[in-house]
C-alpha cells in the first residue's frame, strides 16, 4: 500500500473515531507534520471524502461523506492485503535471521521493542532452541508481553543474557544506538534482525 493511500486511510479512520478531532492531534496519531496532515485534509476535502461544518462557530466537525465511506471501504481492503504481506515477509525474515543465530551456541535472548515485529518473533521463537528471557521496551514499560513484564533499558545490566535483538524494523538505528553507546552492550551481542550481526 503506497504512503498516500495507507494515510488517507488513517486519516479516515481517525475522523471516524473523532470527528472533531484537531489537525495538531491528527498530525499526532498519523506520526506526521502538521503542515503534511494538512496537505492530506485538502486533498481530502477536494475529492469529496470529507466535508467541513462549523457548528458552533468556533468549533469545526469533520462528516466523512458516502464517497468518503465507500474510498475507506477501498483502502481497508488494501491495507489488509498489505497486513498480510507485512506479515508474511516479516515472519520468513525473521525465521532466516533466528535460523541463522540458533547455532551459534546463543540460547538465552532479550527483545528490545514490544511491537508487531516483536510479536512476529515470540511465534517464530518457537521454532528454535533459542529462549525469551526479557522484553525492553523503553515506551511500553509496566505492560506485559505474552506473559512477560515488558522493562526499560535499565533492566540490561541485571539480566544475564547472550544476544540482544532488536525487534523493530522502525526503530532499528535509534535502539542500536542506545545499546552501543548509552547501554555500553558490546556489537557482539546486539543482533538486527534486518540487517544481521553489525
Amino acid at each position: 500500500m503506497e504512503k498516500d493511500g495507507q494515510r488517507t486511510f488513517q486519516l479516515l479512520t481517525e475522523i471516524e473515531k473523532n470527528n472533531q478531532i484537531s489537525q495538531r492531534a491528527l498530525s499526532l496519531k498519523l506520526g506526521i507534520a502538521l503542515g503534511l496532515t494538512n496537505s492530506i485534509m485538502k486533498r481530502c476535502v477536494r475529492k469529496g471524502y470529507i466535508k467541513i461544518t462549523t457548528i458552533p462557530k468556533s468549533r469545526i466537525k469533520y462528516l466523512i461523506t458516502p464517497k468518503g465511506f465507500s474510498e475507506k471501504a477501498r483502502l481497508t481492503y488494501h491495507y489488509l492485503q498489505y497486513t498480510i504481506q507485512f506479515y508474511r515477509d516479516a515472519r520468513e525474515r525473521i525465521r532466516g535471521s533466528f535460523k541463522a543465530i540458533s547455532g551459534d551456541g546463543i540460547r538465552d535472548v532479550i527483545f528490545y521493542g514490544a511491537g508487531e515485529v516483536a510479536e512476529i518473533s515470540f511465534i517464530s521463537l518457537a521454532e528454535t532452541n533459542l529462549r525469551l528471557v526479557a522484553v525492553i521496551d523503553d515506551y511500553k514499560k509496566g505492560g506485559i508481553f505474552f506473559g512477560m513484564p515488558i522493562y526499560g533499558r535499565e533492566k540490561l545490566n541485571e539480566i544475564n543474557y547472550d544476544l540482544v535483538i532488536i525487534t523493530s524494523f522502525r526503530f532499528a538505528d535509534t535502539i542500536y544506538m542506545i545499546l552501543r553507546d548509552i547501554r555500553k552492550v558490546p556489537l557482539k551481542k546486539i543482533f538486527l534482525l534486518n540487517d544481521g550481526f553489525k
